[in-house]
């Protein structure tokens, strides 16, 4: 176990994703940010319209707020919920599950691998009026009801078996949840932690802006800072990210996309004016205990990311605790960049936190300070001029002495205060893999799936899209990622690339088609593995497979690696026929392509016998290194009644390896017009890699995992998954008019 004092480990932001008012996607949400968009506004009336069954009719609403639209759209067969389950889960819940979705894609990781693992689920509270304006003695209505059930459904439906908690702090919910899951990676507790929140509010009226707090603007705009703040504006959104221990996501290869130094959470105490009043002095020592916990220099801080109510009190509460704290640590004044992303998308409540932490990922990912919005000049009561912070109106790139770090504060309305710091992570070079063979050679079969053809269509669009945003990223991760970190569906892209421009092609091939391939279904296999006679092997086919697949070229060497002292009595064809076609049968298993049957022609009855274990190695060398090799003319009648014989024992697939273009085209005539399958590998055959492909499209399942082994590719992150969604909604027995909604205080 990790001390609990001095140096905290650092642990690794792995996965994420996001929905915030006009961004489906973080991409869009961080263009939003640099392009400076205002995402508070009036209800849509696309989304009036979609909720009017459960809320009724409202004359008017006049209130602005960071909407989301499609509230109650989803695709329950992805989670194995039935329709009717669907209408009565809490669009909050829903909205949660599909988070978790993305972030686990983003991850490189098929959700189906983590199940029954020691996976942690800490989800920061969000009300629930779903169902309660959707009344209903449903007991599954009863359950959607409760708070704790977004964390609970999350692990039932995933079978994760670490500890699974609802954190509500109020506004700071998201980073005490942040922080519950980095003490239980630290502990040892769970492997991966899923971390996040979400807020959707089913039901607004004018008379929110009757607020006797005053926290609701007049003006309708999140002014954090500046001297015209009146209040903030309710928001819609939320994320996940999915952690892991620095160490263990390096030694999996993980993509890392920022790195947790320190984090620290505290309460005001009796410090502030009352119980839903900030504390400078609280917000202080939360920064203070962080860095001290991150122990780094504190000096090496160059964002801070706040919490930026927008109240005219709050405010310059939270910039004096800011001041309190680093002018301790030695910062000049006016040289901390501000930002908060409050005045973009509104106040999230609970799911606060997490707009302001995948911000600032996102800030040090693309090294750019973003600019916050609505600020002209400073709030009387904010001395900026003594303070080492100053509002950043404008984009600009992130100079850093050192390694970029970021601050980001959450304030909760009971004093619970949350702070944690991040670390951008360093650029990666690329890794050595199983060969050293050239990888510009090496072809790449790739697969998407997806449940619905729409789905796999949109999926295809948005990969080609990103591929072509982002030159960086290397073929053979993209494969490794979308052919391991992906779940298996029936609808399926089959494609082989050698490269990022030539899979970019072949994407857009399949997106301005008219017709996609449609229900692979998974059949079972009956291979019989047929060798050649050596006079009807073809010299040459091994080196340029070698230099085609690396997991062929490793156990060609590590087949000749083994056979050394016997391989010097070998002539070089026997010797490139031996390895070569070992080699092949061991890449084949690896591919889910294992014998259940051989035959051999001539001395290929050797390496059958090696193949079914009726033989040791060095007896089939011995037997091959006397073997008197004579040329064998097979007749077609004779293959064709072979072959014959062969599909009435009900063996399905012919895996015919390395022959001669004439032994080759011998049995490609056999099996012409019959129910079978068959990989020829042989010149004017196409490359094994083609073949694989078509044999995938024909309902081969492959073990990625095990064809990956020992190559250490990247995970990266790319595009994950593009939802069919319908709109669900409870028939309420009768309407229900919930009290107003009203958005937490700092």
């Amino acid at each position: 176990m990790r001390k609990l004092e001095g140096s905290f480990d650092d642990i690794a932001i792995i996965g994420m994703a996001g929905r915030f008012p006009e961004a489906d996607t973080l991409q869009i949400f961080w263009d939003n940010i640099l392009s400076r968009r205002d995402s508070i506004r009036k209800l849509p009336q696309s989304r009036l319209a979609e909720l009017q069954p459960i809320i009724g009719s409202i004359p008017s609403l006049k209130l602005k707020a960071g909407y989301l639209e499609q509230v109650t759209f989803f695709e329950p067969e992805i989670f194995k919920i039935s329709q009717e389950e669907a209408s009565y889960l809490d669009p909050q819940h829903r909205l949660l599950l599909e988070l978790v979705e993305e972030a686990i894609l983003d991850s490189g990781y098929n959700p189906e691998k983590l199940t029954d693992k020691s996976v942690g689920v800490f989800n920061a509270a969000s009300r629930n009026n779903y169902s309660k304006q959707a009344y209903s003695g449903s007991p599954m209505a009863f359950i959607s009801g409760i708070s704790s059930s977004g964390a609970g459904r999350i692990a039932y439906k995933y079978d994760f078996h670490g500890p699974v908690l609802t954190i509500d702090t109020a506004c700071s919910s998201a980073l005490v949840a942040l922080y519950s899951a980095c003490q239980n990676l630290w502990l040892g507790e769970c492997e991966l932690a899923i971390v996040g929140g979400v807020e959707i509010i089913l039901h607004l009226t004018d008379d929110s802006q009757e607020d006797g707090l005053t926290l609701i603007s007049n003006s309708q705009q999140i002014r954090s800072f500046d001297k015209a703040a009146d209040g903030t504006v309710t928001g819609e959104g939320g994320g996940i990210v999915l952690l892991k221990l620095f160490n263990k996501a390096i030694e999996d290869r993980d993509n890392i996309h920022a790195i947790i130094k320190g984090i620290a959470v505290n309460n005001d105490g009796a410090r502030s004016n009352g119980i839903i009043s900030p504390s400078s002095r609280g917000q202080a020592e939360v920064i203070k205990k962080a860095v001290r916990n991150a122990g780094i220099d504190p000096l090496t801080i160059s964002y801070f990311e706040a919490n930026g109510m927008g109240t005219k009190l709050g405010d310059p509460v939270e910039i004096e605790g800011l001041q309190l704290a680093f002018s301790e640590f030695g910062y000049q004044k006016q040289v901390i960049p501000l930002g908060s992303v409050k005045p973009n998308i509104g106040h999230l409540n609970s799911a606060a936190g997490m707009a302001s932490l995948l911000k600032t990922i996102l800030a040090l990912k693309n090294q750019t300070i973003p600019p916050m919005i609505n600020y002209l000049e400073a709030n009387p009561l904010i001395n900026f001029a003594d303070s080492p912070c100053f509002v950043n109106t404008k984009s600009q790139y992130w100079k850093s002495q050192s390694v970029r770090r970021a601050g980001i504060s959450s304030v909760g309305m009971t004093g619970t205060n949350g702070y944690v710091i991040l670390e951008e992570t360093a650029r990666r070079t690329s890794p050595i893999g199983l060969s050293q063979t050239d990888q510009s050679l090496t072809v790449h079969t790739i697969i998407l799936s997806a449940r619905t053809e729409k789905s796999l269509k949109l999926m295809a669009a948005e990969l080609q899209t990103y591929l072509q945003n982002n030159s960086e990223l290397e073929i053979k991760d993209i494969a490794y990622t979308l052919n391991v970190g992906r779940r298996n569906y029936p609808n399926k892209v089959v494609v082989s690339a050698k490269n990022r421009e030539e899979l970019i092609t072949k994407l857009s091939q399949i997106v301005v088609g008219d017709r996609l391939i449609t229900e692979i279904k998974p059949i079972e296999l009956r291979p019989i593995f047929i060798f050649p006679d050596i006079e009807d092997f073809q010299i040459g086919q091994t080196e340029q497979l070698a230099k085609e697949n690396p997991l062929y070229a490793y156990h060609l060497d590590r087949i000749k690696d083994q056979i050394t002292n016997e391989a010097e009595k070998m002539a070089g064809k026997r010797l490139e026929y031996f390895c070569g076609l070992s080699a092949l049968v061991e890449t084949l298993k690896i591919y889910s392509l294992k014998p259940q049957a051989v035959l051999g022609f001539g001395s290929g009855d050797i390496l059958a016998d090696l193949v079914m274990d009726e033989c040791t190695e060095k007896e089939a060398l011995t037997r091959l290194c006397s073997h008197r090799s004579e040329a064998i003319d097979i007749p077609l009648d004779k293959v064709r009644e072979i072959f014959e014989n062969i599909l009435k024992a009900d063996f399905n697939t012919f895996y015919i390896i390395f022959p001669t273009s004439r032994l080759a085209e011998l049995c490609a005539r056999v099996l012409t017009g019959k129910k079978a399958e068959s990989l020829i590998l042989s010149e004017g055959f196409g490359t094994f890699d083609s073949e694989l492909t078509r044999l995938i499209k024909n309902g081969l399942q492959i073990d990625w995992d095990k064809v990956y082994q020992g190559q250490q590719p990247y995970r990266v992150s790319l595009p994950t998954y593009a939802f069919d969604r319908k709109s669900y909604l409870a028939r309420p027995e009768r309407f229900y008019t919930p009290e107003v909604q009203k958005p937490d205080s700092d």
